[in-house]
């Protein structure tokens, strides 16, 4: 009998910053619609418990990441930086992941700052995340666009030399989904089976302690609308 691969899915910890940084430039160098992160910038993304990784039990390789980064200025949660590494790919754990890090980061954030948006922004050119972002409930909010001069010179133009993008809203309906996920459906496997997952919330933080955290951060806005 073959024995089914286990993925821990967790916050990586800044002394793993390195690694992270390293699997982040390898994926963004060869995909011009990822923003590459500088390695300041993804060492700040672990100090403030914002950056999320995939580890194959087997070997303890990184197999993924994503973030879901406070923008000040916004005031707002951008999830991005999603990878996979090829050889995982089409298990699932992409979605998983995303799933994860947007549960972990609503739970956890400070009651005097809920309800502050979550947005992402695709690539124009980028489709395969669209489906992924609308599956998990996101919707489309506004098309942007990025001066050249102030992109990175590895992301992809269009035939007018411009980066456009378009700007995904996370909905009070995909909360309610992920919720559903975390506390009901959610049954440690990927791929159909054929590979386990481990969801690592970190110390005091189970998976039924964030499930019940989102539950009443639902009813919370439910009775602020009703209000």
């Amino acid at each position: 009998m073959t024995r089914k691969e286990i993925f821990e899915f967790a916050n990586i910890p800044e002394f793993a910053a390195d690694q992270a940084f390293a699997f982040h430039e390898k994926i963004a160098q060869t995909n011009g619609h990822i923003w590459p992160r500088t390695k300041k910038e993804i060492h700040n993304l672990c100090i403030n418990g914002a950056l999320f990784g995939v580890r194959r039990k087997t070997d303890d390789a990184l197999v993924a990441l994503c973030y879901v980064a406070l923008d000040a200025k916004a005031n707002s949660w951008e999830v991005g930086g999603l990878a996979v590494e090829k050889d995982e790919q089409n298990l699932g754990i992409g979605t998983l992941l995303v799933k994860m890090a947007i549960a972990f980061t609503v739970a956890l954030e400070p009651p005097e700052y809920r309800g502050r948006k979550i947005i992402a922004h695709v690539h124009e050119a980028n489709e395969e995340p669209r489906k992924l972002l609308e599956k998990l409930g996101f919707r489309f909010f506004e098309k942007v666009e990025i001066p050249p001069e102030a992109a990175p010179p590895k992301m992809k133009r269009n035939a007018a030399g411009k980066i456009v993008g378009d700007t995904f809203d996370f909905s009070f309906a995909g909360l309610k989904t992920i919720h559903k996920w975390l506390s009901q459906d959610f049954d440690g496997s990927l791929g159909k089976g054929k590979a386990e997952a481990h969801l690592n919330f970190g110390p005091g933080f189970t998976r039924e302690v964030v499930a019940e955290t989102l539950r009443q951060i639902i009813a919370e806005r439910k009775k602020k609308s009703s209000d």
